[in-house]
């Protein structure tokens, strides 16, 4: 079922704002029950968390605290082999995802950090786990993204390829 996810968020908050509903639950659950039979409506916690946002704004007249935290590091473990080359990829970028008009880099791992690679066995016979770990060391407040890209040859130029994806918000 598509159209539940950012439709909903956007529908549940239309409501608040037009005075519909005074609860963000309340304005999320009318929306899953008319969505959908099994009452499967918006189900991402970020998304359900702008729509509480919204009403503590709009009904509360309060403003939400986004608590300054430090990235300290970026770790992936159990990474594929081709990924752990020392030749300079993959790479990491951790954005900034409270600017109105997109993302704004804060840090990239390329000019900022520090990587360190590792690969640990503990017989001959186990596949060697592999640790890519950046060192960021970074304060971030808000809504954060964090793309994990590679470089890619493509034809006669290099692309960056996004194979990780993940967001949070620091409040």
């Amino acid at each position: 079922l598509a159209g539940k996810g950012r439709t909903g968020t956007v529908i549940a908050s239309y409501m608040i704002y037009a005075g519909l509903f005074s609860d963000a639950d309340d304005s999320l659950n009318f929306f899953a029950a008319k969505r959908s039979f099994n009452n499967w409506g918006v189900t991402n916690p970020s998304q359900r968390r702008y729509v509480q946002y919204l009403e503590e704004i709009t009904v509360k007249r309060k403003h939400p605290y986004n608590a300054p935290l430090i990235l300290e590091k970026i770790e992936l473990v159990h990474v594929p082999e081709d990924l752990c080359q020392v030749d300079g990829l993959p790479f990491a970028l951790v954005q900034d995802a409270n600017e109105a008009l997109g993302y704004k880099v804060i840090w990239d791992s390329r000019r900022d950090g520090y990587r360190s690679v590792s690969i640990i066995s503990n017989t001959e016979d186990e596949e060697p786990t592999r640790t890519i770990t950046w060192t960021v060391n970074k304060t971030i407040q808000g809504d954060i993204v964090i793309h994990l890209k590679e470089s890619v040859q493509k034809l006669f130029n290099l692309q960056d390829v996004v194979f990780g994806r993940f967001s949070f918000h620091t409040g």
